[in-house]
């Protein structure tokens, strides 16, 4: 079958039409994502899905899926989105798309450490962070080491934890990214407590509160607030224990 160039030309501009509603329908999923409505982003985000795979696009079908994984997870509905990553992964690495490789292990380990299955964390993590150095991308470097320290710390092995969260805060620091400096400084302050290094631990943990602070992040602050309380309380000092401890209970519960 032969197409002459007035065809061809016909059937780019209806691909470039069909993958343009691909981004578009996306797109709108985002917004309701954005405004916490997963279930409404989760349709917009099938249908982007229906018509990538109807036009046979790999870079939509792989879009789609990524944005159905993140929707899915936060709706608790963890098998769906261990499913979409893993389809995510696929197309990505048909597409040879390095940074959607590094993002989608990243994120695919937080679901694993959703359900718990940290063995299955800590090898995706790994894998997502073999890519950030295999792309230069500082950022999802501190990020994947981060998260491969809180595998440690809840299997339990802090000094692994401590080692991982002291390489994540270096390169946050070198990128000068606040949130992921004051997420580091958070968790070693946690776990030099856990490991009796108090000095460091409240020393940290007071620094982790300033920036917490200043980018409002009240999780953050809540744990901080309760490492210091707990540092004071140990070195019998009750007063300031029982300060930090009434500055945690006025944050609310933690989330």
């Amino acid at each position: 079958m032969c197409f002459g160039q007035s065809n061809l030309q016909k059937l780019r501009n209806n691909f470039k039409k069909d993958t343009s509603l691909v981004r578009q329908l996306n797109e709108i999923g985002d917004k309701f994502y954005d405004e916490k409505n997963y279930t409404k982003a989760i349709e917009q985000y099938q249908k982007a899905l229906e018509k990538a795979q109807k036009v046979g696009s790999k870079r939509g079908m792989m879009l789609s899926h990524s944005n159905l994984a993140s929707a899915y997870r936060l709706l608790g509905e963890y098998d769906k989105s261990i499913e979409n990553h893993q389809k995510t992964i696929q197309y990505a690495q048909a597409e040879n798309e390095e940074t959607q490789l590094a993002k989608s292990y990243i994120n695919l380990g937080n679901v694993y450490r959703n359900i718990s299955s940290y063995k299955d964390a800590l090898e995706v993590y790994l894998k997502g962070l073999e890519y950030a150095i295999k792309i230069k991308n500082t950022r999802f470097q501190s990020i994947a080491l981060n998260n491969i320290g809180e595998i440690y710390r809840l299997l339990q092995q802090d000094e692994n934890a401590l080692l991982y969260y002291e390489k994540s805060l270096q390169l946050a620091k070198e990128i000068q990214n606040e949130n992921q400096i004051a997420t580091s400084l958070t968790n070693i302050a946690s776990v030099s407590f856990k490991l009796d290094k108090r000095l460091k631990s409240l020393e940290l943990a007071d620094e982790a509160e300033k920036l917490s602070l200043k980018i409002n992040n009240k999780r953050l602050l809540l744990i901080n607030y309760i490492t210091k309380a707990n540092v004071y309380s140990l070195n019998k000092d009750y007063a300031e224990a029982q300060s930090y401890f009434e500055k945690a209970l006025a944050l609310g519960p933690r989330k």
